[in-house]
């Protein structure tokens, strides 16, 4: 009730009271209407100043209960001190700090009552004192203190209009463990624990960086599982993850202390070691590591025995690129994997040499397949029983504006590394069977497969697309595969090369006689053809062992049905040996080199009419 609305309900209630007395002492009668009327008066107002009354005990309880209940909700201890640095009000988690009552204090607490219910508390007391220090400061201010059980307290300190601050203390222990956590993974491979290679990379930056370590030279150590991939794709990923933790934990254990392991790829561990002499210590330490990985293990009543490639490179003192340490020690490991597995090698000035020579051929490729620079080139190959052109080999060029002519030597196998070369034989084929298809009818034409074409397009609706865009018949196509096609995978491979063989395409045997199965593979598969490698042919004239080898060949070959040609003939004698080894047909620079294909019409009417293919 307002002070106006009091004043007006005490004065009608004065005068009431006022017309009573008078009525009394003057003795005067009422009537009975009156007195009602008085009386029902006097009621309504008691009535009301009753209800006012209520109104006001109600709302205000409710309010100062809200108030403290929203404080004693706060996460923070809140706590309210005076100019005088006593304590005027606070919550719940501030007073239990001090084993105080929560709420208003009045009167305030000194201080000094604070510090003594603190006790033997050395470390909270000096927290407090801090506290006060800034209290008296009179500045918005920020501060972290720990506690000595470990506990970190976030405390803020705001003034007040009255001289005083308003104190929190948040206790983000746990806030401060999750962010370590959360910067932990953020450097660090979740599964085994070891820093990852963002990580590692930036300690090998600021090792090489900061001259003042007083290090003389830093060395890097890349070791590749080799066999990982196969191993989790039969046992699975939770057997290969185990694999791994337990190969991590073995080279943990096995470092000395101027060494940090890392992860750096799903199958690669990386190690830096520094303040020792490199390359000894390194190379050192990658035999001993790579005897602990080849130790057995065992995993899942299964007994494991792994092998790594290791890639190593150092810096002297004075490098002091991060970058170029790691890709380095990256070149050396893949030199290593190439040489074959549990191979060792250190990084050279030629090994990146090799590398620029590698990226500048794969930017050549991508330039071709986007300008269309591929030219398909043909070279003829001869029958030496009856004479005339049997059929043609499609070979492949690169015509770079910058580069000139670029072997299919050098470009095949980066485009098979970067994985091009499913586009790029596709469009050999219709090219090929294109050009054929204007050819004299007995002419066949031949088309190199690489392996991952194989595994990576569906190779048999690019065979199928390339045969009805030109119309040829595919018992005019003949496609050669190399024995490592074979290995790839050797049961889906043959299966593709039975579907290939009952469209009517004929298959060849490229390079026979180089590999350890290729007789092997004779009998698995119905070939129309084995092409005898140049390597054989080469030596005819001069090692019985070679012209036995071609005999061997033909041999079998006759046997099963099957034709024989004869690769890099380029002598009279050498096509003499062949043809008396039992070839039936020979391809080489004798003949003819591989030639454009605006040029080979004139070229194949010429060597219809080559007497040296008559035997």
């Amino acid at each position: 009730m307002t002070r106006v609305a009091k004043g007006i309900f005490l004065t009608v209630i004065g005068l009431y009271v006022l017309v009573a007395l008078y009525l009394t002492v003057t003795d005067r009668q009422l009537s009975t209407t009156a007195i009602a009327l008085i009386l029902a008066g006097c009621a309504l107002m008691m009535a009301l100043w009753w209800i006012s009354q209520a109104n006001v005990t109600r709302r205000e309880p409710s309010f100062v209960d809200e108030l403290e209940s929203a404080l004693n909700d706060m996460p923070q201890a809140l706590g309210l001190f005076d100019a005088t640095g006593n304590l005027v009000m606070s919550n719940r988690e501030f007073a239990d700090f001090f084993n105080l009552p929560h709420g208003f204090h009045e009167p305030a607490i000194p201080f000094h009552e604070l510090e003594r219910r603190l006790g033997d508390d050395i470390n909270m007391l000096s927290i407090l004192r801090r506290t006060r220090e800034r209290i008296v400061a009179g500045e918005v201010d920020y501060a972290y203190e720990t506690r000595d059980d470990g506990r970190v307290l976030s405390i803020t300190h705001r003034p007040t209009e009255s001289g005083g601050a308003m104190v929190t203390y948040h206790d983000i222990t746990e806030r401060r463990f999750a962010n370590l956590r959360v910067g932990f993974l953020a450097s660090h491979d979740m599964l085994t624990g070891l820093l990852n290679r963002g990580a590692f990379r930036d300690k090998i930056e600021s090792l090489v960086s900061d001259r003042e370590a007083g290090w003389s030279e830093v060395a890097v150590l890349f070791m590749d599982l080799n066999g990982f991939k196969t191993i989790n794709e039969e046992q699975g990923h939770l057997a290969g993850d185990a694999l791994l933790c337990m190969l991590a934990g073995r080279i943990k254990a096995t470092l000395p202390d101027n060494c940090v392991a890392a992860r750096i790829a799903p199958d690669v561990f990386g190690v830096l070691q520094i303040g020792a002499e490199q390359p000894q210590s390194i190379t050192g330490l990658a035999k001993i590591l790579s005897e602990r990985i080849a130790a057995p293990l065992e995993l899942e009543d299964t007994v494991l025995r792994m092998t790594a490639s290791c890639g190593i490179a150092h810096a002297p003192a004075e490098t002091t690129e991060a970058d170029e340490l790691f890709k380095m020690a990256e070149l050396a490991l893949g030199h290593a994997k190439a040489e074959g597995r549990g191979t060792l090698r250190i990084f050279e000035t030629q090994m990146a040499t090799s590398a620029d020579k590698h990226r500048r051929m794969e930017v050549a490729i991508r330039e071709a397949i986007a300008a269309d620079l591929f030219e398909v080139h043909y070279q003829p190959f001869m029958n030496i029983r009856q004479g005339g052109v049997a059929g043609c080999e499609a070979l492949l060029r690169i015509h770079h504006p910058s580069l000139g002519l670029i072997s299919p030597l050098d470009f095949i196998p980066v485009a098979e590394e970067i994985g091009a070369i499913g586009e790029i034989g596709a469009m050999v084929l219709r090219h090929a069977c294109l050009a054929a298809s204007t050819w004299p009818r007995d002419i066949k034409i031949s088309v190199n497969v690489s392996p991952l074409q194989f595994a990576g397009r569906d190779f048999l609706r690019d065979v199928s697309e390339a045969l009805a865009m030109s119309g040829l018949p595919a018992s005019r196509l003949d496609l050669e595969i190399t024995e490592s096609a074979l290995l790839a995978d050797s049961e889906q491979t043959l299966t593709l090369l039975h579907k290939l063989h009952s469209l009517g395409v004929r298959i060849s045997m490229d390079d026979f006689g180089i590999g350890y199965s290729s007789f092997n593979y004779l009998r698995r598969f119905p070939f129309d053809r084995i092409k005898i490698d140049k390597s054989f042919v080469r030596d005819v004239a001069s090692h019985q062992d070679a012209i036995a080898i071609v005999r061997a060949a033909t041999s079998i070959a006759a046997s099963l049905g099957m034709v024989v040609t004869a690769e890099g003939i380029e002598t009279q004698e050498q096509l003499d040996r062949v043809r008396a080894g039992g070839c039936t047909e020979a391809q080489g620079y004798f003949f003819c080199p591989p030639v454009r294909a605006e040029n080979l019409q004139g070229v194949l009417r010429e060597l219809a009419r080559d007497t040296r293919a008559v035997a």
